[in-house]
């Protein structure tokens, strides 16, 4: 049977197994239901028969881990998320068919579709003559959404033993995969005051607010003197009532750049601020940079080849947004990272899939596998 047939058999269980994800709440913050998309997880993915399948740990955060043939010639690490951005009271809960091929939901782009196109890929792989040629890791995390705070160490570590990643979150939404990324990096700041009755003894009082404020100001003004800069202030709290003097006021910040100097530069500023208005601050998050090297380059025209033979348009630009691609590269891995699903409107109400993309990417990734695996000069050409 080829490939493409195959694909079409499977094509409804990926939409129902789509549909049922959708359907589950997996909040970044959420770990009940976390819990739950692991488990379910655990059980698709036993189909590709791993020699190891087992949740793993990291900081009080569980992800799960698969292995096949550790001690093959050729090694690739394959991986993606199951964490969303709704929380549980978001009123985006469930999956919404829209006309033709459009099925709207939480996470059916970002990035459940992908690990299914992830799960039959290798499926359909491991029934063919090259199989045994190639060694997997396959590790699914669950705070990727947040930054990769608890699993991006560990992922990093998976990564040094490998020849190359395969990431499956979703390409952009022109279509195109992603051959560089800007990095990124999350800031909390904080003010404290003392709180007071704002009637009766404010000079007791030291209002939190004031000095958070002056720092965000002085903060735009650099960025206006400086020129164009990627930095957003998120988010920003404090107080509790307007006749109360606020003890606490916090903001988050974040930065992207494609230049690791940048973000030196910014956290220099942020000291100097900080010292002059009396607040703290902390870096909570960062992922380097993602610039696109030779190797990575090498790969990109690989599947640029998978795709002109299976008539799918290949085409790649720098995207602004970061994932655990960012990582892995960091450390020296070539990384493509945008081998799921099309689709578009991610972390909105409007998130949706392309449904026939299940089936294109899953054709795309099975064709690079075969042609990485298949010709010794290509693996070496990306590894070495």
């Amino acid at each position: 049977m080829s490939p493409e047939d195959w694909i079409d058999g499977q094509y409804p269980e990926m939409v129902a197994n789509l549909k049922k994800w959708a359907n589950l709440n997996t909040y970044s913050h959420n770990l009940e239901g976390l819990d739950i998309a692991l488990k379910w997880a655990k059980e698709t993915f036993s189909s590709l028969n791993p020699d190891t399948s087992e949740y793993v740990e990291t900081n009080g955060r569980r992800g799960l881990l698969l292995r096949k043939r550790t001690t093959a010639p050729f090694q690739i690490y394959m991986g993606g998320h199951l964490d969303t951005v709704f929380p549980p009271d978001h009123p985006f809960q469930t999956w919404l068919k829209k006309e033709g091929d459009i099925l709207l939901g939480p996470g059916v782009s970002d990035m459940k579709g992908g690990l299914l196109v992830l799960w039959k890929a290798v499926e359909y792989f491991e029934t063919i003559s090259l199989a045994p040629s190639l060694g997997w890791t396959i590790f699914l995390n669950t705070d990727e959404e947040i930054g990769s705070p608890d699993s991006g160490k560990f992922l990093q570590k998976l990564g040094e033993r490998v020849d190359l990643a395969l990431l499956f979150e979703p390409t952009l939404v022109d279509d195109c995969f992603v051959s560089s990324r800007l990095g990124s990096a999350n800031y909390l700041v904080e003010s404290r005051g003392i709180a007071a009755h704002a009637g009766r003894e404010p000079h007791l009082g030291k209002n939190a607010i004031f000095p958070l404020a002056h720092f965000l100001s002085d903060l735009e003004k650099k960025t206006r003197e400086v020129g164009e800069a990627h930095l957003n202030v998120g988010t920003i709290e404090g107080g509790t009532a307007p006749n109360q003097v606020p003890d606490f006021a916090k903001c988050k910040i974040n930065l992207r750049s494609r230049e690791m100097e940048k973000f030196s530069f910014w956290e220099g500023v942020f000291h100097e601020l900080s010292k002059k208005w009396g607040v703290s601050w902390q870096r909570t998050s960062y992922r380097p940079p993602k610039p696109l090297d030779k190797k990575t380059e090498i790969l990109l025209e690989k599947l640029l080849e998978c795709g002109r033979e299976l008539g799918i348009k290949v085409r790649w630009k720098e995207s602004g947004g970061t994932c655990d691609g960012n990582l892995l590269a960091a450390k020296g891995v070539p990384t493509l990272d945008t081998l799921g699903v099309a689709g578009g409107g991610l972390h909105t109400e409007q998130e949706y899939i392309r449904l026939e993309s299940l089936k294109e990417r899953t054709m795309l990734t099975i064709r690079l596998l075969e042609k990485l695996v298949n010709v010794d000069e290509d693996r070496e050409n990306v590894a070495s």
